[in-house]
């Protein structure tokens, strides 16, 4: 049914465009990526055309009495973001891409994030294309530490526990757990537990590797700190295990830093680039194409993330200054126009994620922190994301903590 449609489609396009100068072949069209709706009856469809004609430039294609294409793209990504931004305008509902033989979904989809749930963080999902807060998972008198994706976005890791805190000058956790979530089936395992200890750190060390550093004070030698470390597949099954040791006095609590700055460009154009001239630091971009060097703006803080889109044409960036529990900031870069385009500073810790054309973060902390979805290319808030009690996308943010 699929290729007859297709096949259809190629002769509407054909008919439609016999009398253009520009000649279109069959090898582009059927490699090319379509914003495809689905309309309820004929009536619908022709209303639903005559609005998109009047608003937008696209091309639009009608296949049949229920189906309209919009656009000719040659790639997923700019079909996918060309279809949510029509859709963020109000301009459609749902839809889907069309390419060679096939429908596709787009990757707009579900967001899952860390929310509060009769005072404990939780877990929760909205749909991106109807911003709605729905709770997935919460237990009982067990907090979730942290949520971490994969850049999949179809598997996540959590931890989990019963309390912590801080007593006398110690931190503390009890009954630390790691959870394994199948986002696609909403499936969540659990991986490991920890019990009680002094901390529990985790993140993402590759696109397929996981890993866990739980730290615990030695039960013979109370002057000696052990750090655990544990690294998990993709699955969540378990594939290594060391410690390390260290001394109280001398060495502290270890705290692990995971590196999340991105130098490169995902396609190497591109390279971030600190300078320092007269005591004063500076953001550069590197533009290996040209060999150019940009001044994008002043670095009165720490970068703790960076991240480019992926079209390689914007860079993200978060800006942490000296007094942790205040303000931190978010850089938009804009690479082709090789500017600062927006720098968006507050309370919180502008934990973020880009989903195509949308940069979501966390704003403010505790019972006050919420999501923003900002549309970064024509600088527009798409929607706000909040729960009563505080919500985040990796954990419910709090003053001076860092998990």
């Amino acid at each position: 049914m699929k290729k007859v449609v297709f096949i259809s489609l190629i002769t509407v396009l054909f008919i439609g465009c016999s009398n253009d100068k520009t000649e279109i072949n069959k090898k582009s069209l059927y490699d090319s990526f379509f914003v495809q709706l689905t309309l309820e009856n004929l009536s619908d469809l022709i209303a639903v055309k005559e609005t998109l004609t009047q608003a937008i430039g696209d091309t639009i294609f009608t296949i049949d009495d229920n189906h309209l294409l919009i656009g000719m793209f040659d790639s997923f990504r700019a079909a996918s973001d060309r279809g949510f931004e029509l859709h963020a305008d109000n301009l459609i509902d749902e839809f889907e891409i069309f390419h060679n033989d096939s429908i596709l979904n787009h990757d707009y989809y579900d967001l899952f994030f860390v929310g509060n749930d009769l005072g404990r963080p939780a877990l929760y999902r909205t749909s991106l294309m109807e911003v709605k807060p729905n709770l997935i998972w919460s237990k009982w008198g067990r907090e979730i530490i942290k949520l971490s994706p994969a850049k999949s976005r179809d598997n996540y890791f959590f931890t989990t526990c019963l309390t912590k805190g801080i007593r006398g000058s110690f931190p503390y956790i009890w009954d630390a757990r790691l959870y394994n979530f199948d986002s696609k089936g909403e499936d969540i395992q659990l991986v490991q537990e920890f019990g009680r200890g002094l901390t529990l750190h985790s993140n993402w060390e590759s696109d397929s590797t996981f890993t866990t550093y739980f730290t615990i004070l030695d039960s013979l030698i109370t002057s000696t700190v052990i750090q655990k470390i544990y690294s998990y597949s993709y699955a969540g099954d378990r594939i290594d295990t060391t410690e390390q040791i260290y001394e109280l006095v001398s060495d502290g609590i270890p705290f692990p830093r995971f590196s999340q700055i991105e130098t490169i460009s995902p396609d190497h154009r591109y390279k971030l680039n600190v300078s320092n001239d007269d005591s004063v630091k500076y953001i550069n971009i590197i533009d290996e194409l040209n060999g150019s060097i940009s001044r994008i703006t002043e670095l009165h803080g720490e970068i703790t993330k960076s991240q480019w889109n992926e079209t390689a044409d914007y860079l993200f960036i978060t800006e942490v200054y000296d007094n942790l529990s205040d303000s931190t900031s978010l850089l938009i870069i804009d690479l082709e126009n090789q500017k600062l385009q927006k720098k968006i500073t507050g309370k919180g810790e502008k934990n973020f994620v880009i989903i195509g054309n949308l940069l979501i973060y966390d704003d403010e902390f505790g019972e006050k922190s919420f999501i923003t979805m900002y549309r970064y290319r024509n600088g527009k808030i798409y929607s706000t994301l909040r729960v009563p009690g505080g919500c985040g996308i990796f954990g419910i943010p709090e003053k001076g903590v860092i998990n």
